[in-house]
């Protein structure tokens, strides 16, 4: 694993959007809201995946589990991934100018760097 953050970021956040790209289309839906359904389906706009399941859990948090599964679909992946994109290239442009009026920017730039790294699994040292 990398040490430095930034990196292991643009790594994780490519490999994240390839998955969810690679997943049925979204948005998903649970099967319904008694707390024994236990199917996830597509309910996109595409007529051969309207439907499609995918996913089908089991348990006694069955029902909590396909709830947390349909709102965590393709889609709502690919727009985090997007948001978090666009805060790393803002960090990027702080980072990279000297002289700053406040010596505070680039180490903020840093720890939200660090922080949104911790939230995709980066284990390494706070900057």
């Amino acid at each position: 694993m990398t040490t430095s953050p930034l990196a292991f970021l643009h790594a994780t956040l490519d490999a994240a959007q390839a998955e969810a790209e690679a997943a049925t289309k979204g948005p998903w839906e649970a099967e319904g809201d008694d707390p024994t359904d236990d199917t996830v389906y597509s309910v996109c706009e595409d007529p051969d995946l309207v439907g499609h399941q995918v996913a089908f859990t089991r348990g006694p948090e069955s029902y909590a589990n396909m709830v947390h599964i349909a709102s965590h679909d393709p889609a709502a992946t690919l727009r985090r991934i997007a948001a978090d994109r666009k805060l790393i290239e803002v960090c990027e442009e702080v980072l990279a100018v000297d002289g700053w009026e406040y010596d505070d920017a680039p180490k903020l730039a840093e720890h939200v760097i660090s922080n949104l790294a911790e939230g995709w699994g980066w284990m390494g040292e706070p900057t």
